[in-house]
This record gives C-alpha cells, sequence and structure tokens, in this order.
C-alpha cells in the first residue's frame, strides 16, 4: 500500500493516494509513514489544512525524522502560520543539521507575503514615473509592469524571446557595462533624470554596485533604486557560483557596502518572496564615493564570508515588513 501511494503521489494522482492511506491507516492508524504520506498528499493537493493532524500525529510517533517536522512546517506555511512554521523547521534541523530543506525554510521564513512583482507594481501605480530603466529583462514580466505613459528602457544582454517591449519601452541587447560605456541614458530618456530603477542583472556584488553607481548619476534626489535578490535564504543560494535555478548570488554584499560607504542612502529591504526587495532613496548622483573607492570596496567584500550575516540577516540587511501600508511610506510623491 505504501508503495502504492507513493507511486500515485509521484504521477500526481493525490486523491488515489490518499485513497488507499485512508485503508492503510484503518488497519493501522499508527501507522507514522502512512500519516506522514497522507499529510504530505493533502499539502500537495492544496489542502494543508487537512494534512496537520497527520503530520502530528507522525512527528509523534517518531519525533526524530526531519522529514515529518518539514512538512508539518510546510503546513502551516500554507496556510500562513509563519511562528509555528519556524518552529518546526527549527525542530527539523534539530533532529537532523544538515537537512537541506528545512534549512531553506528557516532562512526563508521572514520573508513572505506579496511577491515582488506585484509589489514593483504597486510601486509603479504609486510613483506613476515619467522614466523607468531595469537592468537585467529576463522574460519582461517586471518591463510591462511600467505604464503606456511612462518613457522605459530595458538593457539585457539576452533576453528571452518573449520579452518584448510594450508602448513606450526599449529593449536593448547588451549588458549594462556595454550600455552605460556607449549612451547617454538621460539623452534617451528625452532629457529627464531616472524616476524609478530595477536592478535585477548578474547576480554578483560587483556587477551590482558597478550598475548602482552608473545608474545613480542618472537619477535625481527624490528618486528610487530597487535592488532584486538582497535577502538570500540560505548559504548555497547565496554563493558567487550558480549550481541551480534559483539563485540570489551575493548581491547582499552591495547592501552591506552601500550602508557602510554610502550612509546618506535611505536602504529598506522588503520581506519580498521570493529573495527581498530592496527600495534605496536619499539619491546623490553627484556622489563619487563608490566609483572612488570601487575596487578597494569590491576587495574588501568580497573576502567577507556569508557566516557574518546568516544569523543577523534581518538587521544587517534593513528588512522591511511586507505590508504595503507600511512600504507607502518609504515612496516618494508622484512624478506626475
Amino acid at each position: 500500500m505504501l508503495d502504492d501511494a507513493r507511486c500515485a503521489l509521484d504521477a500526481g494522482r493525490f486523491d488515489q493516494a490518499i485513497g488507499t492511506l485512508d485503508r492503510l491507516l484503518a488497519a493501522s492508524p499508527d501507522h507514522a509513514e502512512g500519516r506522514f504520506l497522507r499529510g504530505t498528499a493533502c499539502i500537495d493537493s492544496a489542502h494543508p489544512e487537512k494534512a496537520l493532524a497527520d503530520l502530528e500525529r507522525a512527528c509523534a510517533l517518531v519525533p526524530r525524522d526531519p522529514r515529518y517536522r518539514y512538512n508539518l512546517a510546510v503546513a502551516h506555511w500554507a496556510l500562513g502560520q509563519m511562528g509555528e512554521a519556524l518552529a518546526c523547521g527549527r525542530a527539523a534541523l534539530q533532529c537532523s543539521p544538515d537537512f537541506e530543506p528545512a534549512r531553506r525554510l528557516v532562512g526563508a521564513a521572514p520573508v513572505h507575503g506579496e511577491r515582488y512583482a506585484s509589489l514593483l507594481k504597486r510601486i509603479h501605480e504609486h510613483c506613476r514615473p515619467r522614466t523607468y530603466f531595469e537592468i537585467g529583462v529576463f522574460e519582461g514580466e517586471s518591463l510591462r509592469l511600467a505604464a503606456p505613459e511612462t518613457r522605459a528602457i530595458g538593457v539585457d544582454p539576452d533576453p528571452k524571446p518573449g520579452a518584448l517591449p510594450g508602448p513606450n519601452q526599449s529593449l536593448l541587447r547588451e549588458t549594462s557595462d556595454a550600455y552605460f560605456a556607449s549612451h547617454d541614458l538621460r539623452a534617451e530618456l528625452g532629457g529627464l533624470p531616472v524616476d524609478f530603477a530595477f536592478i535585477d542583472g548578474m547576480h554578483r556584488f560587483e556587477f551590482v554596485l558597478r550598475d548602482f553607481i552608473n545608474v545613480e548619476r542618472h537619477c535625481a534626489p527624490e528618486s528610487i533604486i530597487c535592488l532584486h535578490d538582497t535577502y538570500p535564504i540560505s548559504r548555497e543560494l547565496a554563493d558567487r557560483e550558480r549550481r541551480e535555478y534559483t539563485w540570489t548570488g551575493d548581491v547582499w554584499r552591495a547592501l552591506l557596502a552601500l550602508k557602510q560607504y554610502r550612509p546618506d542612502l535611505a536602504i529598506d529591504t522588503v520581506a519580498a518572496p521570493p529573495s527581498g526587495l530592496s527600495i534605496v532613496r536619499n539619491l546623490d548622483p553627484r556622489s563619487h564615493v563608490l566609483s572612488d573607492r570601487l575596487e578597494s570596496i569590491c576587495a574588501q567584500y568580497l573576502d567577507l564570508d556569508y557566516s557574518a550575516v546568516e544569523e543577523r540577516k534581518g538587521v544587517l540587511l534593513n528588512l522591511f515588513p511586507n505590508d504595503w501600508e507600511q512600504v507607502r511610506t518609504l515612496l516618494p510623491k508622484p512624478f506626475r
């Protein structure tokens, strides 16, 4: 029966798996693996509320199995019960400190609620920027958030085929470094500064820092720059080398560098899934602090290990509640 249930789960036949496990548990109510699998099937079929009793019973029967604790955490997470999810995730790590799914869940616990793309859309609608500049277009989802009346420019060396520019938008297929070396951004924006910029290009610290320097000099003091992937949820995803599809890179180093060398900036990292969205304000397009010290800053922060922030990410990366009413207080008045 267990084998049949696992096969059904793997094939996405959740009702079949649950039916098989119902029969198993009717005969053996304290079968821990059966409880675990039925709870898992309930989560996978979008009924996490039905998973809680089975997973709690499985944990009581076999307290040291990290899988049981982790799936209970996932069920709580899906129900928006973040405190319970975090406690169960930590319990899974007590059972097995190297259990990677639990490590990621615990790391991501502060990051929940509205996803970053929805938050970007709200920022566009609130700020009504005259101009928008984006580094890292990918499939064009964020570029298309700009209103038709906003003059928008996106830069990406290898955008996906679906990343077609909309009305009043331009998409340039080149690296950001090449763009700034050969283009006058302000001139291409009709002489206006960049009101709103979004940096989501190469996820390595020195690239992000260069992008910030180059974008800021085309902004005005009241402009805003958003940086994506600034709150990594695990060491593996925060590494400089990409090992899997999801990857935040070491953008977090850029945030620390900005805080140290540009204390005049206002930086808040909204806890937006999957990996944070930082809003940078109080810009100074005349500042040369970062550009004059770029080489030494890069050397300093490339030497910093992730362990320096792992236990205090919220404080060191200026984590801010993912609540729109509070986020709105960070934003300037509409540009038009």
